[in-house]
């Protein structure tokens, strides 16, 4: 393998921040699954987060708005392999709603649409505008205690420390989150009629959802890549 050159460019910076609750449900099992015929599988995430990125250097906002985000996959899974049929996601405007910053112990939003893009993965057309989704209220209710973790946590992460003949990053992140119970609706139907997945770290069997703090710092140095 080469030797690394001196850097090729700037030092660069990323910083993130994200603030919320969450929620996932499905129509097929979570964990170790295996259908006995072709199945189709509907899986949905909704999001209450305040989130605040500063690429290049600077702050994050303190401030940023809290809105609702939406993802919906659908899923063949046979028994031997999975394909992708289509997601369709979106981003609400600012919405109403509380969130314990403090503590964790709460967070809400007021019922909202959510208009949407689909992406078909079979061609991989996108479709923007393709729709609105009605999210109805929901709120989390903390029941399990909080929990911390660093770039191994379940929110995503960097390995801490990286490099190779292209690239030398260093990545921190704080993960602080607990689960929740949670209520909520999507186009009028109660997320508790769909499969709910297993509980966070820590936290009762019903406690299906999660309220979360996060922040990530990360610092790259490219360098000559021949």
């Amino acid at each position: 393998m080469p030797a690394v050159a001196a850097a090729a460019g700037p030092t660069g910076h990323y910083r993130e921040s994200a603030s919320g609750a969450t929620v996932v449900f499905s129509t097929c099992p979570y964990g170790d699954w295996t259908p006995t015929s072709p199945t189709q599988c509907d899986d949905w995430e909704v999001t209450y987060a305040s989130m605040s990125v500063a690429n290049g250097g600077g702050p994050v906002s303190p401030n940023a708005p809290f809105r609702s985000f939406y993802q919906h996959t659908v899923t063949l899974v046979t028994p031997t392999d999975a394909t992708g049929l289509t997601l369709e996601y979106g981003e609400s405007s600012p919405v109403t709603g509380t969130y314990d910053a403090p503590k964790l112990r709460f967070a809400s939003f007021a019922a909202t649409s959510v208009p949407l893009t689909t992406v078909d993965l079979v061609t991989g057309q996108t479709t923007p505008n393709s729709g609105t989704v009605d999210l109805g209220a929901f709120n989390w209710t903390a029941a399990g205690p909080i929990v911390r973790f660093g770039n191994d946590g379940p929110l995503g992460g960097l390995p801490g420390d990286y490099r190779d003949r292209c690239v030398t990053l260093n990545s921190n992140s704080n993960q602080k989150l607990a689960g929740a119970s949670v209520t909520g609706s999507v186009n009028g139907i109660d997320i508790a009629t769909r499969i709910l997945p297993p509980p966070a770290p820590g936290a009762p069997a019903d406690a299906h959802g999660v309220i979360f703090s996060a922040w990530y710092r990360v610092t790259f140095v490219p360098h000559h890549c021949t």
